[in-house]
């Protein structure tokens, strides 16, 4: 089943054509921002979009820590998972070691956070 985005709530559907954006679970490994997905017998030539190409810059940069040295892992995966659900967001490791997210603004960046929080509570910002 695929699940379509209506404002906060989510709709089943069997069925979902071309051009349009759903909810996929459990394919998250090999996708890092976007991808095109098809079935394996498709039959005729499929082509991949190119990535979304923004005209905006990153202007925020914050830097993001474990509260407990332990929990990295955990907050590994929640920037990792937040990299994903936010395509104008970079994350990236200083070469001091530092992990750090920019993104496009404030907001951005507050509900950014609000999502790492969501998933991970294990670092201070």
């Amino acid at each position: 089943m695929w699940k379509v985005c209506i404002y906060r709530y989510t709709v089943e559907v069997s069925r979902v054509p071309a051009g349009n954006w759903v909810l996929i679970e459990g394919i998250d490994q090999p996708i890092v921002k976007t991808s095109t997905i098809t079935q394996l017998d498709f039959d005729e030539d499929v082509y991949i979009f190119r990535p979304l190409k923004f005209n905006t810059k990153s202007v925020v940069k914050m830097a993001v820590e474990p509260i407990n040295p332990s929990e990295l892992p955990k907050m590994l995966d929640g920037l990792r998972k937040v990299n994903k659900s936010y395509p104008l967001l970079t994350t990236r490791v200083e070469e001091s070691g530092e992990h750090v997210m920019l993104g496009t603004g404030e907001l951005y960046m507050d509900c950014v956070m609000h999502d790492m929080r969501k998933v991970s509570v294990a670092f201070v910002d």
